[in-house]
């Protein structure tokens, strides 16, 4: 789909009461229980981009393994950075650390962002063209998500 960005998002955290937590709201609305909203009428797109990162969540699976949570799921436009950045600063999310690997093929860019109370790294890339490999600048991890979950070499 078109502006249509995919996600694995791994949430790690030692408290598995919390990881609970969040894997019941994505049965519900994740960013809400991530990132609440502006108790204002009407939140405008902009106050919603600019609180998620995105438009809408949308999960198609999650799970608990051992001491992370790993959910995949499809966003508006780009990955929801923004609404892990505000969940950091809370306090119950000061111990969690969380990697979003994201790919959008439509607009050729994918990357792997990390954010935890230590702080943010964004390394996003541009896809290449078809008679390009991926850089070898990036982790394996991220190829695998790439190439075998975004399908990126099927779409060439």
């Amino acid at each position: 789909m078109a502006n249509h960005c995919d996600n694995k998002i791994v949430i790690q955290s030692a408290n598995k009461a919390f990881l609970q937590q969040i894997a019941d709201a994505t049965a519900i609305d994740l960013l809400t229980f991530v990132c609440p909203l502006p108790d204002r009428d009407p939140t405008t797109l902009e106050v919603v981009y600019e609180k998620w990162g995105t438009k809408w969540i949308d999960v198609s699976s999650a799970f608990i393994d051992n001491d992370q949570l790993v959910i995949y799921a499809t966003t508006a436009w780009a990955p929801p950075l923004a609404a892990f950045q505000n969940a950091i600063s809370n306090e119950n999310w000061r111990d969690t650390h969380i990697t979003i690997f994201y790919c959008e093929i439509g607009n050729s860019f994918a990357g792997q962002a990390e954010i935890s109370s230590d702080g943010f790294v964004d390394d996003c890339i541009d896809l290449p063209s078809a008679d390009e490999d991926l850089p070898d600048s990036i982790s394996d991890e991220l190829r695998s998500y790439i190439v075998d979950d975004c399908g990126w070499g099927d779409w060439l």
